[in-house]
């Protein structure tokens, strides 16, 4: 963080009961932007998070996990996209994993699409995020300790009410995979609270989901091969209701949602193949989920689904 080109920054560090000598560590860099925090006791992350947006004085607020890599370009080019976009009020970015396996993660951009996104799932790499203070303050947006292990995501949701948001394509993080994080050491308890929220989601809206539905959504979002238990008509009556109460409800726009519905309809068919055998381009065209799209997309996605599995 100390050797970003951007350098007119407060770094808030908070010591949430550790025991690797953080605060000697701290205290070797003679920087007067530094600020430590040190709790009593560990309060865990979500105390700790606010502790430290609590703390916070500048217009805009950076975060990042102390086990991961901000490059040196972060602030620089998150800053200058707010100032050029002051109707985003949050921006996060692409990243790199290191330490486990090494890969780029795929994120959207768009902020229509992200929207339609959130229905499904956090849109944001945690630790990537830079937010407008002013928004925080006037809603009185912090992390929610009702929403364990999943608190980003709940806060994402509370930002999408009143602000636009994006991510920027450039990777500008390095993200630690170890067996300790929070994803890998709480998972079951990550997607059930991560179901509440896609659950409150969906009443905005004005669908109060089953159980049964809520299961199949959230295995739409896993994608295959976890889509192959699914019953293909069944999805398909599910996306096109999603489709029919945003029409009324005006949760995101339509034609965001219309995407993001067609690309998880070609990747069922694609994923159903097999049982489908030369049915499956012809029933995938056929969708009221695919008529919105570009004849010229559809045409092609729908050839695509008649071609061997390992061609395709």
């Amino acid at each position: 963080i100390l050797g970003q080109t951007y350098g007119d920054f407060e770094l808030i560090v908070v010591d949430d009961g550790s025991t690797d000598a953080t605060a000697a560590i701290v205290a070797r860099h003679a920087d007067p932007r530094i600020r430590l925090l040190r709790n009593p006791r560990n309060l865990g992350l979500v105390a700790t998070l606010n502790r430290g947006l609590r703390a916070c004085r500048g217009e805009l607020v950076a975060r990042m996990d102390a086990d991961d890599i901000s490059l040196p370009g972060r602030f620089a080019a998150q800053l200058r996209f707010l100032d050029a976009h002051p109707q985003v009020g949050i921006c996060g970015t692409s990243i790199e994993t290191f330490g486990a396996r090494t890969e780029r993660w795929t994120i959207v951009c768009d902020p229509a699409l992200l929207r339609a996104e959130m229905l499904f799932s956090s849109v944001f790499s945690h630790p990537t995020v830079m937010f407008r203070r002013a928004l925080m303050l006037r809603h009185g947006l912090q992390y929610d300790p009702a929403y364990p292990h999943a608190e980003d995501y709940a806060l994402w949701a509370r930002f999408a009410a009143v602000t636009e948001l994006a991510n920027l394509p450039e990777v500008l993080l390095r993200y630690r995979l170890h067996g300790e994080s929070v994803s890998g050491r709480h998972h079951p308890a990550q997607q059930a609270t991560a179901d509440r929220i896609r659950r409150e989601q969906l009443r905005r809206l004005g669908i109060e989901a089953s159980d049964r539905q809520l299961a199949l959504h959230r295995t739409l979002m896993r994608g295959a091969p976890h889509t192959l238990a699914l019953d293909v008509a069944e999805a398909e009556g599910w996306m096109a209701t999603l489709l029919a109460a945003n029409r009324w409800s005006g949760y995101c726009d339509q034609s965001a949602l219309s995407e993001l519905l067609y690309e998880k309809w070609f990747k069922l068919c694609r994923a159903h193949r097999r049982h489908l055998h030369a049915a499956a381009g012809l029933r995938f065209l056929e969708s009221p989920l695919s008529r919105g799209m570009p004849l010229v997309n559809r045409l092609a996605d729908g050839a695509r689904l008649l071609m061997p599995p390992h061609a395709a």
